[in-house]
């Protein structure tokens, strides 16, 4: 709770891209510390040091966290960065710089671990699938059919590589995909796998 006492925040630390980096891709994300709780950021990217050529701005960002796109490869950018709460606003970070070297490419297609194609599961069933290199998430989506239009899970940014599914309905048959994210954008769909929930054959 802020008090009149309470100063203003601290300026934020920088963290990545490291400063000077010249191996990053033309898409990528600015990282800071948080500092004190209840901030929101100004972040300034230019494409001078004395910031008079301002290629992004965000007077309000929520999160210590910040992704640009479309950056010239080659073209050297300085950003920083400053904290603002109610009781007022830090000094300016350090000024970092980072030169993109390549364009990004879209992280590759997951690979589905478990379960089984065609196996036979439990009400409550976990799917898992391979971390891929590059990815800052990945998409789940879980159907009835394998084209996918009636979805039971559509979830988004899911920061791990497995999924509890504890919605499921005994004696039904069920198609599930993933897919991952980056700064790039999103990959193709892997192959959909089904599986079984409780499945009794007739006259078993």
């Amino acid at each position: 709770m802020l008090t009149e006492e309470t100063p203003p925040p601290t300026a934020p630390a920088l963290s990545l891209p490291a400063d000077g980096s010249s191996d990053v891709a033309d898409d990528l994300a600015l990282e800071w510390t948080p500092g004190e709780a209840g901030s929101v950021f100004h972040v300034v990217v230019a494409s001078d040091p004395d910031f008079t050529d301002i290629r992004a701005e965000a007077p309000n960002h929520p999160e210590p966290l910040f992704v640009l796109t479309d950056l010239q490869v080659g073209g050297t950018y300085w950003w920083h960065v400053r904290a603002v709460n109610a009781a007022g606003t830090s000094p300016w970070s350090d000024t970092w710089t980072f030169t993109p070297a390549r364009l990004g490419e879209v992280a590759p297609v997951p690979d589905l671990v478990a379960p089984a194609h065609d196996s036979i599961q439990p009400l409550e069933t976990i799917v898992y699938w391979n971390a891929v290199p590059g990815a800052v998430s990945y998409d789940l989506q879980v159907a009835q059919e394998d084209v996918f239009v009636r979805m039971d899970v559509d979830r988004s940014g899911i920061d791990d590589t497995h999924r509890t599914l504890d919605n499921l309905i005994t004696g039904y048959e069920y198609f599930w995909r993933v897919r991952s994210r980056n700064y790039t954008g999103v990959s193709a769909w892997s192959p959909s796998r089904r599986f079984l929930v409780n499945y009794q054959t007739p006259g078993s």
